[in-house]
């Protein structure tokens, strides 16, 4: 029985004194293992979480797109790649200080976790800078999503405390949408390369709009 996971055997006449003390011994291994493995749990998490926004981090990031590249190239199917970055972000610390720029990024990261579907991926992957991943999400969808993220920002107001006035906050926004015929990290990278082009070229014209970067672009 102990080879099928069984800690302790007890025989019928074992007596109620030594039952008593066994079983607590076992309860106490139990919450001692209970603990162990929250501590491991815990330290997983912490690992690929970004700890101010409880979004993923970069560091989860580059195998979660490996297997949404693997998973497009067996289906034949395209997905998207957003790079998000805060627009004038550096002007909110220089006014108002860091405790609220950290407020900023947190409020951010609600409505980019809330408005996604539970298989897209959101990640942090820098200071003020998001990514969003969209399996089986083609050209025209991968825009609409871009574009009402985008909005949704816009449209919320900052409140950083009673004594300080709310914000607008805008976002700029860089697309690539791809369905790679080749699986290798190369691929993979390069698609994250043509987002951030898109990002940059979305910074460089007007700010809070969406660029967006389709799978012939160099």
């Amino acid at each position: 029985m102990l080879d099928l996971g069984a800690d302790d055997v007890a025989y019928a006449d074992i007596a109620d004194g030594e039952l008593i003390l066994r079983t607590k011994a076992l309860i106490r291994q139990k919450l001692l293992q209970d603990k162990l493995r929250d501590t491991v749990r815990d330290g997983l998490n912490a690992a690929i979480t970004d700890p101010l926004t409880g979004l993923y981090n970069r560091r989860y990031v580059e195998p979660h797109l490996a297997r949404m590249a693997s998973q497009a190239c067996a289906t034949q199917r395209e997905f998207a790649v957003m790079m998000l970055d805060i627009d004038h972000f550096k002007s909110i610390n220089d006014r108002y200080g860091h405790a609220a720029d950290d407020h900023v990024l947190i409020e951010i990261a609600r409505p980019l976790r809330e408005n996604l579907r539970a298989l897209d991926l959101v990640a942090r992957i820098g200071g003020e800078e998001f990514m969003v991943a969209l399996p089986n999400t083609n050209h025209a969808q991968g825009q609409f999503a871009a574009d009402r993220l985008r909005r949704l920002i816009s449209a919320m107001p900052f409140s950083l405390g009673p004594d300080l006035p709310s914000l607008t906050v805008t976002m700029s926004v860089g697309v690539a949408i791809d369905g790679l015929s080749k699986l290798d990290q190369y691929a993979i990278d390069k698609m994250c390369h043509r987002a951030n082009a898109a990002l940059y070229e979305a910074k460089s014209a007007e700010r809070d709009t969406v660029a967006i970067c389709g799978a012939n672009a160099a």
